[in-house]
């Protein structure tokens, strides 16, 4: 083989890996893993995960005081305060100091949010910080599945409190359940020999936790039904990951040691950044993963889509709503998404996307229901925005074609009036004609 001919080979593969495949309709192990790789690099680039990691960061340092003082008061109630603080300096030896200084810190905390008035505040500041986090990763979550729309208010403070009472509470038990473990495998099994093996597996029972964490986090956090088979893997690469940079971060204090006479208590703050950045960058990661896996189908064909002409666009919106529609008049049970796609046998994106447009042109209205016609359980269906007696060809034309900002350019307005008088005689021709056709009684789709 010449120089030549490999160069062009890998020309045709790259081309084929960051373009064909999309064409490519088979559904194979291989395309759908390339796929899925595509999409998951595409989306981590084009949604800028490294700059949100970085603002993920910011926010979990300034939320570092009160979670450890939700964690200390938790703990408390328990009798397990000085047990969590023991588990911290055991595992960072080198960073007495600044750990000692951080208790202090939090027991002044709590000790003034409990009296007088500044109880009220103190808890509400706690919180405020700690659901304010959780808000900025849910709303990141959001941006990676394109979730325009994340929680209530409502749902947010229940949600999120439940999780900020829970997880400590979950923390402390399972720490419990692991000591309680080795002690009872250790009392039943009393070999020297075996003690390595029983670490070991007591090791490998909290990397599975991790794994459970990550893949519940990516099935729960976004505010969007995300299948648990999607989850499993990138919660498992998401696991094993952050386990190993906790490895890394915690063997870095013996080396952090050495820094301590220039930097003082200081030299752990940049070790501790560089953890969380990485740790929220395989977070990240992870869900864009999920994503992608979930998602891959919907961006077959993406390259035609993006350059779809208008006149098959319309025909597209024109299916849509007439299955909607026609499904109303019946008294069927109203389709989502998914089911659109599939009874016209058009891409997920495809659909999304006119169904957005529909939506914003108040053709559309997006209502829940407690089953679709599948007998799963979905949040969302679509039911037409117009009463269908009404609802023809020609008021779709009219409402898309005046969707969104118009007449905002007042010089342009002014020099352009007769154009505005031929462009809507025009379209009022066009409309007139289309308005004998109501969408209920167009042959039907599906």
């Amino acid at each position: 083989m010449t120089i030549n001919s490999i160069t062009t080979g890998c020309k045709e593969a790259w081309k084929y890996a960051s373009e064909g495949v999309w064409q490519d309709t088979r559904h194979n192990l291989a395309v759908t893993s390339l796929k899925t790789i595509n999409l998951a690099v595409r989306s981590f680039l084009d949604r800028d995960m490294q700059a949100h990691a970085a603002a993920l960061t910011f926010k979990t340092l300034l939320a570092t005081v009160p979670a450890l003082a939700l964690m200390l008061s938790v703990s408390r109630g328990f009798g397990l305060d000085n047990g969590l603080q023991s588990e911290l300096l055991r595992y960072f030896p080198a960073q007495k100091d600044a750990l000692d200084r951080a208790f202090d810190v939090v027991n002044v905390y709590l000790t003034s949010v409990s009296k007088g008035w500044f109880v009220g505040i103190g808890i509400l500041f706690l919180l405020y910080t700690l659901i304010s986090l959780l808000g900025s990763v849910e709303g990141v979550f959001n941006k990676v599945w394109g979730v325009r729309r994340g929680r209530t208010t409502g749902r947010m403070i229940t949600d999120y409190t439940a999780i900020l009472f829970l997880l400590p509470v979950l923390l402390l038990c399972s720490s419990g359940i692991t000591v309680f473990m080795s002690s009872a495998l250790q009392t039943m099994l009393p070999f020297e020999f075996i003690s390595p093996m029983i670490s070991s597996l007591i090791d490998f029972a909290g990397v599975v936790l991790l794994w459970l964490f990550f893949t519940g986090t990516y099935i729960l956090v976004p505010n969007t039904r995300v299948k648990a088979r999607s989850a499993i893997l990138p919660g498992i690469l998401a696991g094993t990951g952050c386990y190993i940079v906790q490895w890394l971060f915690v063997s870095g204090q013996i080396y952090v040691t050495r820094y301590n006479a220039i930097y003082g208590s200081f030299a752990f703050l940049p070790l501790l950044m560089l953890w969380m950045q990485m740790v929220w960058l395989i977070t990240l990661a992870g869900a864009v993963l999920c994503y992608a896996s979930q998602s891959v189908s919907r961006y077959n064909f993406d390259s035609h889509i993006k350059h779809i002409s208008s006149s098959y666009r319309f025909k597209v919106l024109v299916a849509i709503m007439q299955v909607v529609t026609q499904r109303f008049t019946r008294g069927d049970l109203l389709p989502d998404e998914s089911e659109l796609a599939s009874c016209l046998s058009l891409p997920p994106q495809l659909v999304a996307e006119a169904v957005n447009d529909l939506t914003d042109a108040g053709l559309i209205n997006r209502v829940t229901v407690g089953r679709s016609s599948r007998g799963a359980q979905i949040q969302q269906a679509l039911a037409p925005g117009v009463d269908p007696s009404q609802l023809t060809v020609g008021l779709m034309v009219c409402r898309m074609r005046h969707s969104g900002t118009s007449d905002f350019l007042k010089e342009f307005n002014e020099s352009t009036l007769a154009l505005s008088t031929i462009v809507v005689s025009i379209e009022e021709a066009a409309i007139s004609e289309a308005d004998r056709y109501l969408i209920k009684d167009l042959p039907h789709l599906g």
